[in-house]
């Protein structure tokens, strides 16, 4: 995720979503759906769709992340805090102001 993070920071979304979806991959397989690391790695991989445009694709993968943040850290927490503030960019990405 780390390296995905740094293809992200110089603008190598391609390169970066690459290394984002293989870290799921991994996190996938040893953790499952529910913990916090596989929560990262989605919600990085929304980061990077959204750079891209295409905000579907990152509130779909914000909207997951905010799922499984809510589930593991109650409704109070800083992380699930920035996924609904990541799902609002994403929302007003789209052209949906009032719902953002």
């Amino acid at each position: 995720t780390l390296i995905g993070m740094c293809y992200g920071e110089q603008e190598e979304y391609d390169e970066a979503l690459k290394n984002h979806e293989r870290a799921l991959g991994i996190r996938q397989k040893f953790f499952g759906e529910e913990p916090l690391l596989t929560a990262e790695t989605i919600n990085n991989i929304g980061v990077v769709k959204f750079h891209q445009e295409n905000f579907n694709e990152a509130l779909q993968n914000y909207t997951t992340a905010l799922d499984i943040r809510k589930k593991e850290l109650g409704g109070s927490h800083e992380d699930v805090a920035l996924s609904y503030s990541n799902i609002g960019a994403a929302l007003y990405g789209q052209g949906k102001y009032e719902e953002a």
